[in-house]
């Protein structure tokens, strides 16, 4: 059931809440106050640019109005990779074509259509396409979704942990610029791309030995997403912010803030290690923490998750057979 058109009430950290424009939007712990600012936030609200009539709204109008309503709400990386997507459908089905001439055997051809994509991009595609089209009904530009009986799918659970070994070798073996980065992630398990390649010095919070992102995954959730360091994480940053006071800490080779096709080019083998991506370090951490009987709840904290995706997705204590195996030699032996 869709949220009422006023101010609520979110139990949960008693700030209270309005959808504008499609978004939900924080207003203020005191109803009044709440409702002041939701009056005037709706009194701000552009009007609308008009639209061809519904009937006729073609995929590549449809496209970019949802692209523009990402690129300003959206987190960078999210917004680019549903740009790369949204063009492929749109160059697939035709950007002339009409959204109400799309049919479900189209969408599926066209999720099925490229040999290179995998289960998981074949799922991100298809949720892609869907959340435009909601988007469109939600905000008054389509009637209904053609495909309003199409499903996402599900994504693979590619899950790699590295052993106290791999760890080391990789850090041993992967110097230059890469290395920090790296260091970074083992120690933080902040995330590679949206959270740790966009820090700047002027982001760290020396004193307090913490980072505070403004922007991050969760933040219209009314959550804060702050990052502990370590005394030896804390030397690094300060050596790099020395060397770049300015623009991202961590770089590639040509001084640009590190991508996932460059962190990919950079870290593609080390000899005696499996294939592995920067999120790894991030599961590694978290799967570490866990097996050290760390609670869930901080573990979510430190990094920035809830408890049940915790729990769901990231501890994966099925490969540390280690700890399951210790776990139960001791609960054999009392």
């Amino acid at each position: 059931m869709p949220r009422p058109a006023k101010p609520w009430r979110r139990t949960q950290d008693g700030w209270y809440y309005a959808k504008i424009n499609g978004e939900q939007v924080k207003l203020s712990r005191d109803y009044e106050e709440a409702v002041r600012e939701f009056h005037r936030l709706k009194a701000e609200q552009p009007t609308k640019p008009a639209v061809r009539s519904v009937s006729h709204l073609t995929i590549g109008e449809l496209a970019n109005r949802y692209l523009d309503h990402a690129q300003a709400n959206k987190d960078v990386s999210t917004y680019d990779s549903q740009r790369f997507r949204l063009r492929k459908f749109a160059d697939y089905v035709g950007r002339e074509r009409r959204v109400s001439d799309l049919t479900g055997e189209l969408f599926d051809r066209w999720t099925h259509q490229a040999a290179s994509w995998g289960t998981s991009m074949r799922t991100a595609a298809r949720a892609t396409v869907l959340a435009c089209l909601n988007w469109g009904v939600e905000n008054g530009l389509l009637a209904s979704s053609p495909l309003a009986s199409k499903r996402r799918g599900r994504y693979d659970r590619r899950v790699r942990i590295l052993t106290p070994n791999e760890l080391a070798t990789i850090l041993g073996v992967l110097k230059g610029s890469i290395a920090p980065f790296i260091q970074f992630l083992s120690d933080t398990g902040a995330r590679p791309f949206s959270e740790a390649a966009r820090l700047t010095a002027d982001m760290v919070d020396w004193q307090g030995s913490r980072i505070e992102f403004a922007r991050h995954k969760n933040a219209r959730k009314g959550k804060s997403r702050v990052v502990y360091l370590a005394p030896h994480t804390l030397a690094l940053l300060r050596e790099l912010a020395d060397r770049y006071p300015t623009g991202p800490l961590f770089r590639g080779r040509k001084g640009n803030a590190w991508n996932v096709a460059a962190f990919a080019s950079r870290a593609r083998s080390v000899p005696g290690i499996a294939p592995w991506t920067a999120y790894a370090f991030r599961h590694t951490y978290i799967t570490e923490a866990l097996s050290r009987g760390v609670a869930v709840s901080i573990v979510a904290e430190l990094v920035g998750s809830s408890t049940a995706t915790i729990e769901r997705y990231y501890s994966h204590l099925d490969q540390r057979r280690d700890v399951l195996r210790e776990a139960a030699r001791r609960i054999a032996d009392g």
